[in-house]
């Protein structure tokens, strides 16, 4: 073999164990820099509210032969209403739960049944009727009133479970979306659209049009002028 062929080999070959170096240094730099399991996981848990749906029941008694309500049940069915806050998003229901074996309580049952619906009705507070179910007890005369809402539950804010340091591989934090689901939760009037969403109502050309006529021309009758504030100078006795 030539000189120049040894000295080329010799090259090649401590170059390969250069590179082999380079490469295990380099290696072990990455691993050092890589997050530890105990600190970070594959699985990025996403923030969400726990919407739930949850009753509340109250029975509006009447006496024996009675169809309306009397003063003292008024009161007890204003004060369930009001502990409970029912108003916008809730659902109401009314029924008369048991069984009704003859044709005059069925009748005396849908009585009262449109009585406590139209006290109801009054507080804006609309209803409908409670679905029919087995039931293998009489009817007690009572008319239930069923208040149905959805609740939001939001997650446990602030999860700091991870170290908030450096991750090479780009993945959020565990406290990553709380504040936004949290307030998002807080604020929604209505719960159940974070369910199944809320259409939104018809739109109004006219109030468009004006909206729109008004950006582009303006509107000088209700836009008063407005004066500049000129401020003096105490120091100097002159105008900044």
């Amino acid at each position: 073999m030539s000189p120049k062929r040894r000295i080329f080999t010799h090259r090649n070959r401590y170059s390969a164990h250069t590179l082999a170096f380079i490469a295990v240094v380099m290696m072990a730099v990455v691993a050092a820099c890589a997050p530890e399991a105990s600190h970070w996981s594959p699985e990025q848990k996403v923030k969400r509210n726990d919407v739930r749906w949850v009753t509340f029941e109250h029975l509006v008694r009447f006496g024996a032969a009675d169809t309306a309500l009397n003063e003292a049940e008024r009161t007890r069915l204003q004060r369930f209403l009001a502990r409970h806050d029912a108003g916008y998003g809730d659902k109401l229901l009314v029924g008369s739960p048991g069984v009704r074996t003859t044709g005059d309580e069925l009748r005396r049952a849908g009585r009262r049944e449109a009585f406590v619906t139209a006290e109801l009705r009054a507080l804006s507070l609309p209803a409908g009727l409670l679905p029919e179910t087995p039931s293998r007890e009489s009817w007690d005369g009572s008319v239930k009133v069923v208040l149905g809402r959805y609740i939001v539950v939001p997650p446990e804010c602030p999860d700091w479970s991870k170290r908030a340091d450096g991750d090479s591989a780009n993945r959020v934090s565990s406290n990553f979306g709380c504040a936004t689901v949290t307030n998002l939760g807080l604020m929604v009037a209505n719960p159940g659209d974070l369910v199944r969403g809320h259409r939104p109502g018809p739109a109004d050309g006219a109030v468009g049009a004006r909206r729109y006529k008004t950006y582009r021309e303006g509107d000088q009758a209700s836009s008063p002028a407005i004066t500049p504030l000129v401020i003096q100078s105490s120091v100097g006795g002159g105008t900044p």
